[in-house]
This record gives C-alpha cells, structure tokens and sequence, in this order.
C-alpha cells in the first residue's frame, strides 16, 4: 500500500505541475486513501493539506479550507505538534492570500507558540518572517520591522543564509514604504553580501 499511495502522490505532483488540478485532485486523494488503509498520518494529512492547496489554486477558498481543517484534526488528534505548526503557518499563508489579515495573524501566532515550545528556531523565524509580511500588507511599518528583525536575529543564530536574505530584502522594502531611502538602500545592499 505504501508504494502505491506513493505512486498516486507522485502522479497528482505531476497532474499540478501540468496545471491538471482536477486529475491532482483525484489522484492526492487515492493517495490519501491509501495512507489510511496503512495507518501513516503524516502522509494522509500531506495529502489532505496539498489538496486544500489545490482547491486554492482553483479559486475555491471554501473547499481547500474543508481540507486543511481536516488535516488539523488529525494533527490534533496524533499530537504531531511540528506537522500542526506546518499547517497553521500555511493557514496563515492561505488567509494572507484572502487578505483577512487577522487570522492570518491568528494562525502564524499559533504556529509561532508552537515552535517556540517544541524549540524550533527555523519554524518561528519563518513565523516572525510571515507576520512581518501581514503588517507589510497592513502598512504598520514599525509592527513588520519588529518582526523581521526578530526573525532576522534568529535566522543569523542558525545560520540561515537564504533567510537572512528575505529578512533584508523585506526590511528594505518597509524602509522604502516607509519613506526612508538611506535605511532601504542599506539593507537592499546587504542582500547582495
């Protein structure tokens, strides 16, 4: 059962990269019923998550949100605390891409107080990071550069290069919006460093 729940996972990966959302759709979900029958969560809530993902490629807010909350109440369910701050970081993605800011917020927290009680430094820079972005959209400036230097500060901490670099790179973006050119130059600099 593994090897062929595998087999439709890697079919529905290539219906989506084809832009056959519908064909992804039948296929993560064969997938996801093979995971089932073997008893492997992780896999099943991937599944059920990338569908959710693919209705919100086809525009269809309502049935991908069916989708990620079933997958959150077998993460609930399993206490796999690292797979469930996954999934609220990207519920927090998905209502940043409805621009209902405050539960985007409400879920990037969520994830967030989980990553930092599971000491998960990467998880929360990427959190502190995804809220920074929500103040961006929101234009409270001072909010996304308290933000993204925490994540900043973290992400130097690990050694994170490709996210120190999103760090300057956003952070040079509100000094721009914010009408600081001389502080919007010096961190567009540093992401050339």
């Amino acid at each position: 059962h593994k090897l062929l729940a595998d087999v439709w996972f890697d079919r529905a990966a290539i219906s989506k990269y084809r832009g056959n959302y519908d064909l992804a759709i039948a296929a993560i979900t064969t997938a996801g019923e093979q995971y089932l029958l073997i008893h492997d969560t992780v896999n099943q809530v991937e599944c059920l998550c990338e569908t959710g993902a693919l209705y919100q490629q086809k525009n269809d807010p309502v049935k991908a949100l069916v989708y990620y909350h079933q997958a959150e109440k077998i993460l609930l369910a399993s206490r796999k605390m690292k797979n469930l701050s996954k999934l609220y970081n990207g519920l927090g993605t998905f209502y940043l891409s409805q621009k209902e800011y405050e539960k985007s917020l409400d879920y990037y927290r969520k994830s967030l107080d989980i990553n930092h009680q599971i000491d998960f430094p990467l998880g929360a820079s990427v959190n502190l990071l995804n809220i920074g972005n929500v103040c961006i959209a929101q234009k409270d400036y001072a909010c996304a550069i308290d933000n993204l230097m925490q994540s900043l500060k973290i992400k130097q901490g690990i050694n994170d290069l490709q996210g120190i670099q999103k760090c300057y790179t956003n952070l040079g973006l509100v000094y721009a919006n914010s009408n600081q050119p001389e502080k919007a130059i010096e961190f567009h600099n540093k992401t050339l460093e």
